[in-house]
C-alpha cells in the first residue's frame, strides 16, 4: 500500500494494512473482542443468499460499535456467484441491499459514508476485489482512541513466541511480542517495560523490562515502526516468557509511562435491552447486575472474568478482575455473560477518562452508485454452468498381450473429471501398486499380467472421485485441483459452494 519510487527506478514501501479474520461463531466472539482492540476500522462481511442480519453479523456490529470501532471501509456483498445463474439474482441483491440499508443505518457502518461491494472471495473465483481494495487503499488509516496519546508509547500484546528450534542452546534469540502500536514510534535500542508482567511464587506480578533488537512486520524487517499494522518484536526477554502467547492481553511502552496495573475497575456500566443468542435474538430482557454475579470483560486484548464486589450507585459497578490488567482511562469495555451456556455480550462499562473520539476523514461518495457497480458486475461475470449431473463412462479396457492392460477413454474420463491426466494416473499407480504409463495416443497402459478386472478398475475411479473431485459440503463434481507454489499441500476448491479443503 502507497508505495512510490526513490528515483532510481526502486520501490519504497510507505504503509501497510494487516487484516484480522473475525470468525462468525459465537464461540469464538472472545477472539473477536479481543483482537478488536487493535483494530482501526472494518469490513462487514453479509452473504446476500440470505436474509439481513443474521444473529453472527448482528453481535459483531454489536461488539465493534461497544469496542469504539465506527469507521467501515465498505460493507461486503458476499457470495453473489451463487446467484448468477438465477432469472431473479439483480433483484434479489437489490433487495439484500435494501436490508443491509436498514440493518446500518446511525451505525458506524451506515451506507451514507460506507459502499456496499458485491463481491465473491471464493478462490475459484473473485469478483470486485479490485475495487474493494481500491477503498482498503483508501481508506484504511490509523485511527486510534485519543485516550492513547497520553503516553508517548503504548503497544497491546495481542502474540508471542519463542521462535528458537528445539536444541542445544546455541545463537539462542530473545522472545517475540507481536502487537499494535497504538501511540508513538518505537526504534531498535529503545527499552520497554510490560505490564503486568510476570507472577512469582507468592502470585505476585512484576514488570518486565526488554531491549527491542529487531522489528518485523511479516518478512520485511523494519528501522523504527509507527501507529497501524501489526509488529513483531525481537527483545531480549528469556524465550521461556514469551511461549505459546503467554503474553497475549499485556501492554508495553516506555519505562514509567504506562497505565498503572490493578485488580480493581469501577466502571459505568450501560446494559443492552436484550442479548443475542445463537438462533436468535434472547426474548427475555437482560436482568440488572448483581453483586457477587461473574462476568467476562475486555480489557484492551486481554479477556479476564471479574466478580461484581460492589454497586456504588445506579451505574457505578466495582469489578474485581481474576488477574492485574492495566486499564487506560476513557476505554470502552464489552460486558459478556454466559447465556445458553455461552458468553454473551450484555452490554458495556466505560471507564472515566478522556471520551473525545476523532472521526477518520472518509471521502465522499458521490462517484459511488451500487446499482451501476451492480449493473456492470452482471454484464461483466458470466454464469458458470454448475446444474445437473455429470455422466462419466465406464473404462473402456482392452488386453494388449499378455502383461499389459489399456485403458482406451481414459482421457475423456479426465477431460469430463477436469483433472490432469498424469494426476489420474499417479493415484491408479498408487493404488494398484504397479508400473503405469501414458501411451502416444494418451490412453493408460497398466502393466501387469492382465489381472486387472473392470470391476476393480471401476472402484478405484469412484475412489478417486470421492476424494479428489466430489465436493464434501454439497457434493458438487464442479471443482478443480490448486497447488501454490512450492507448497507440499493441493486444495480441492468448489466453484458452487466456494469450499476449500486440503487433499
Amino acid at each position: 500500500v502507497g508505495i512510490e519510487t526513490d528515483g532510481n527506478n526502486r520501490f519504497l514501501l510507505d504503509d501497510f494494512v494487516v487484516g484480522h479474520n473475525c470468525p462468525g461463531h459465537r464461540m469464538l466472539m472472545r477472539n473477536m473482542i479481543s483482537g478488536s482492540a487493535v483494530m482501526d476500522g472494518a469490513i462487514l462481511v453479509v452473504d446476500a443468499n440470505k436474509n439481513v442480519p443474521q444473529v453472527q453479523t448482528l453481535e459483531h456490529l454489536t461488539a465493534a460499535e461497544i469496542v469504539g470501532i465506527d469507521q467501515y471501509v465498505a460493507i461486503a456483498q458476499n457470495k453473489i456467484d451463487l446467484m448468477l445463474n438465477d432469472k431473479s439474482c439483480e433483484e434479489r441483491l437489490v433487495k439484500n441491499h435494501q436490508q443491509i440499508e436498514e440493518f446500518v443505518k446511525d451505525t458506524g457502518a451506515d451506507l451514507s459514508r460506507t459502499p456496499v461491494i458485491p463481491t465473491c472471495f471464493s478462490p475459484a473465483r473473485q469478483i470486485n476485489l479490485p475495487i474493494l481494495l481500491q477503498y482498503l487503499v483508501e481508506r484504511a488509516k490509523p485511527n486510534p482512541h485519543p485516550a492513547y496519546k497520553k503516553y508517548p508509547m503504548f503497544i497491546y500484546c495481542v502474540r508471542s513466541f519463542d521462535v528458537n528450534k528445539p536444541c542445544p542452546a546455541v545463537n539462542l534469540k530473545g522472545g517475540v511480542i507481536g502487537g499494535t502500536i497504538m501511540n508513538g514510534v518505537l526504534r531498535i535500542g529503545d527499552i520497554l517495560e510490560i505490564r503486568p508482567g510476570y507472577k512469582d511464587d507468592s502470585e505476585q506480578f512484576h514488570p518486565l523490562y526488554a531491549k527491542v533488537t529487531s522489528l518485523y512486520t511479516g518478512k520485511i524487517s523494519l528501522q523504527e515502526a509507527r501507529p497501524g499494522g501489526l509488529i513483531g518484536i525481537g527483545t531480549t526477554l528469556d524465550p521461556a516468557l514469551t511461549r505459546a502467547d503467554s503474553m497475549v492481553g499485556m501492554c508495553a511502552g516506555f519505562p514509567d509511562q504506562l497505565p498503572d496495573t490493578t485488580r480493581t475497575l469501577e466502571l459505568k456500566v450501560y446494559l443492552l435491552a436484550q442479548g443475542i443468542g445463537h438462533h436468535q435474538e434472547i426474548q427475555s430482557k437482560i436482568s440488572k447486575l448483581r453483586v457477587g454475579e461473574v462476568l467476562q470483560l475486555a480489557v484492551g486484548s486481554a479477556t479476564v472474568p471479574a466478580k461484581v464486589i460492589k454497586r456504588n450507585h445506579k451505574r457505578m459497578f466495582c469489578f474485581e478482575t481474576a488477574f492485574p490488567v492495566c486499564p487506560v482511562p476513557g476505554q470502552s469495555i464489552p460486558l459478556s455473560k454466559v447465556i445458553d451456556n455461552a458468553w454473551t455480550i450484555i452490554g458495556k462499562g466505560h471507564l472515566a477518562g478522556d471520551t473525545e473520539t476523532i472521526a477518520m476523514k472518509i471521502p465522499e461518495q458521490e462517484d459511488f452508485s451500487y446499482r451501476r457497480v451492480l449493473a456492470q458486475t452482471l454484464q461483466e461475470i458470466e454464469p458458470v454452468d454448475l446444474g445437473g449431473t455429470l455422466t462419466i463412462p465406464p473404462p473402456r479396457l482392452a488386453k494388449d498381450g499378455t502383461v499389459r492392460l489399456i485403458w482406451t477413454n481414459f482421457t475423456e474420463t479426465c477431460h469430463l473429471l477436469n483433472r490432469d491426466e498424469t494426476h489420474l494416473q499417479t493415484f491408479f499407480h498408487d493404488e494398484l501398486g504397479t508400473r503405469t504409463s501414458i501411451n502416444a495416443v494418451q490412453q493408460l497402459v497398466i502393466h501387469g499380467r492382465n489381472r486387472y478386472q473392470t470391476r476393480q478398475i471401476q472402484n478405484i475411479l469412484v475412489k478417486y472421485i470421492t476424494t479428489y473431485v466430489n465436493c464434501p459440503s454439497c457434493r458438487s463434481v464442479y471443482t478443480k485441483l490448486h497447488r501454490e507454489q512450492n507448497s507440499k499441500y493441493t486444495q480441492l476448491l468448489c466453484q458452487k459452494c466456494g469450499a476449500e479443503y486440503l487433499r
